[in-house]
């Protein structure tokens, strides 16, 4: 059996083409199965008299599976299958190509006694699924269709680039097969192009209105007059396909051109004939070119922390188990802080493989109708690549589903493929929710913080001074904002003079931004303090920035330096003359480390940075601070860290890279403590016990 592809721009007459190549085929004897695989299902049509027939894709929608009804058979014996695709402007026709051809395989179709199977297919875009029958087990010779017009020949250049991403220098390309439309030059064209390609122009199919005839009687050529020239150009291309399963003909390998030849080539000028280089298929070279973590799920992350927000993911169930399992944090969530379980929040349109193709637009109805049924007045819709993909109407539906039941249905188009990465749909995702605050007047003393979380080790969540610390300056929160806040909370978000910040990372940065441009909230620059010294100096600038009162500030400061010398006045000198080494990120905070090394009596010899990830630091200064004296090496990785330890043989190695778990010697892996004093102090316990097993 061959298999054979005919490729061709939308329009170019290569269903016409391959109709009348099977009729050929099919009258020296062989049995032909031909395949039509544009979403317009009109490739049989001149061999089925003019009428179209059920597709594939009818029968998959529908459910049915008797062959019967897809398969059928036309003149000279051919069999005809027409692939389908969805409604225009739904589903992925593409993607139904696919299921269509398992389809075919599924129900053996195409059985062993087949001799040639032909594969009518559109050239206009070459997507995963279009490109199906160009795979090897599909197509073995490929022929392109195309007149001397640009777009039909830029097309048939397409279809080399997607052969030779499949092949590389592989031969299966037959030729071109040359369809005139009567224009001036244009053979010249074709043949300019199939000589920079090197592929021969393997028929020349005139202008002929025999061609018409035989369109409006519903019959090919090759039926309508078999003596005619344009039937003969048929037979040759029969005869072509022959000789190739018996190899009497040869293949050629797809050699695309680049654009400048291209251009050049509408242009009429000489074309050197340069083929497209680096267009077979390998891994991104530039970080900055890869999705770099799911959007989808920060966006359902960002939702999850809204305490009376329940989701619909809308996508594959797959996607919902991810976007669930890595929230590590819900399960504490759930066991210490009340949240109802996720089993009543959170639910998925499984969108499958017929949604895919044909839409999930009913099922996603269906899960949001299914939701304020059970009592949900806020519900967020955060969709994945699939449906983003296809095109479902995601919007018209949460806005038609809120009118009508008077509930808050947000859209969150967070689908990666069109809007990035993580950090993009974070984004996406906040402008969403951030959309329904309330136009108000902020009130003297209530801020919004930004970026607070519940830590999981107990001990560091019971050092949480932060509370303390703003009652203490009269400071009143009005929202922790995207952290286990209340839908309502984001509505008045206006209601805050300022936005105060938890700690300074990626995250933080992107929310506070957002509530900058869409609230109008100012953010406050500097995060909450750790440590004493840091403290005291973000008191004294909340005096000189925030407008508090100095008298209660000055009490906060007696109250955080009493309690820290209570604190660690069994610490003081501890580790007197052991010495550290630092291993950390450029963008660490060490004035509360370096505060907590010196109350007991460690000496930092060196700091390490390793090479910085562009991803998570691209706002990253330029240097780590430290105190004058320390000397600080960047660029280095785990090896340079294992040869300074060899070097220095320090008592503790300290830092917040992962890898600092897989040295041999003492080290401790530390994050960065609640805002406040206790945190700081427990990590000096933690460092001290440290110190003392090593020196044991």
């Amino acid at each position: 059996m061959i298999q054979v592809a005919v490729y061709g721009k939308g329009g170019i007459g290569k269903s016409t083409v391959s109709a009348n190549i099977s009729y050929q085929l099919a009258g020296r004897g062989l049995k032909v199965v031909q395949v039509g695989c544009d979403p317009k299902h009109d490739s049989t049509r001149l061999l089925l008299g003019g009428r179209t027939q059920n597709t594939l894709l009818d029968s998959v929608r529908s459910g049915e599976t008797d062959v019967g009804d897809v398969a059928a058979v036309g003149k000279n014996g051919v069999v005809c299958l027409e692939a389908g695709g969805p409604e225009p402007g739904i589903g992925c026709a593409g993607r139904g190509i696919l299921t269509a051809f398992n389809f075919i395989s599924e129900h053996d179709i195409i059985n062993d006694d087949t001799d040639v199977v032909l594969y009518d297919v559109l050239g206009d875009v070459v997507c995963g699924g279009f490109a199906v029958p160009l795979r090897h087990r599909y197509a073995d010779c490929v022929f392109l269709v195309t007149s001397g017009e640009f777009m039909a020949i830029y097309a048939a250049n397409n279809v080399l680039r997607g052969i030779r991403n499949f092949d590389g220098d592989m031969a299966r390309v037959e030729g071109i097969i040359f369809n005139s439309r009567g224009g001036a030059n244009e053979e010249r064209y074709v043949e300019a192009f199939a000589d920079a390609v090197g592929l021969p122009v393997v028929e020349r199919i005139p202008r002929s209105e025999l061609f018409r005839t035989a369109e409006s009687r519903g019959v090919t050529v090759s039926e309508l007059d078999p003596g005619s020239d344009e039937a003969s150009v048929f037979e040759g291309i029969a005869g072509r396909i022959t000789g190739i399963s018996e190899g009497t003909y040869s293949l050629h390998p797809a050699r695309p051109l680049n654009d400048t030849d291209m251009q050049a080539l509408a242009k009429g000028e000489r074309i050197i004939g340069r083929t497209e280089e680096g267009c077979r298929r390998g891994l991104a070279l530039n970080e900055r070119e890869t999705l770099r973590g799911c959007g989808s799920a920060v966006a359902f992350g960002c939702c999850w922390n809204i305490r009376d927000l329940d989701i619909v993911i809308h996508g594959p169930s797959s996607c919902s188990y991810y976007f669930r399992a890595s929230r590590d944090r819900m399960l504490y969530l759930q066991r210490h802080l009340g949240d109802r379980p996720d089993s009543e929040r959170v639910t998925c349109t499984d969108m499958d493989e017929h949604m895919s193709i044909f839409g999930g637009n009913e099922a996603l109805r269906g899960k949001i109708e299914g939701m304020i049924g059970r009592g949900s007045k806020n519900i967020a819709i955060v969709t994945t690549c699939v449906p983003g993909i296809i095109g479902d109407n995601v919007r018209d539906i949460c806005r038609e589903l809120s009118e009508r039941h008077g509930v808050t249905v947000i859209p969150i188009e967070a689908d990666g493929i069109l809007n990035g990465a993580a950090a993009q749909t974070r984004a996406v995702a906040l402008k969403s929710i951030l959309s329904l605050t309330i136009d108000e007047k902020p009130v003297p003393g209530v801020f919004n913080l930004i970026g607070h979380s519940d830590h999981v080790d107990p001990v560091m969540r019971n050092s949480d001074d932060v509370w303390k610390i703003l009652d203490g300056l009269g400071i009143r929160i009005g929202c922790r904002a995207f952290d286990r806040c209340r839908l309502d909370e984001i509505r008045h978000l206006r209601r805050a003079v300022m936005n105060l910040v938890y700690d300074d990372n990626l995250v933080v940065r992107s929310i506070s931004q957002c509530m900058e441009e869409f609230v109008q909230v100012p953010t406050y620059p500097h995060p909450l303090p750790r440590g004493l010294r840091e403290s005291l100096d973000w008191i004294d600038g909340a005096v000189r920035d925030l407008g508090i009162d100095p008298e209660r500030a000055e009490a906060e400061k007696r109250r955080l330096t009493d309690e820290f010398s209570s604190l660690t006045s069994d610490l003081r000198g501890d580790c007197e003359g052991a010495v550290a080494l630092l291993f950390v990120s450029i963008n660490t905070n060490l004035d509360w480390l370096m505060e907590a090394c010196g109350v007991i009596g460690i000496k930092v010899a060196a700091a390490l940075c390793p090479v910085v990830n562009k991803y998570q630091d691209e706002v990253a200064s330029d240097s780590l601070r430290v105190p004058e004296g320390i000397p600080v090496s960047y660029g280095c990785n785990f090896d340079a860290l294992k040869r300074k330890v060899s070097e220095l043989n320090p008592d503790i190695v300290l830092g917040n890279i992962g890898h600092l778990a897989d040295l041999k010697g003492p080290h401790l892996l530390f994050d960065s403590p609640p805002p406040g004093i206790r945190g700081a102090v427990e990590y000096m316990r933690r460092i001290s016990r440290c110190v003392k097993v090593a020196r044991l």
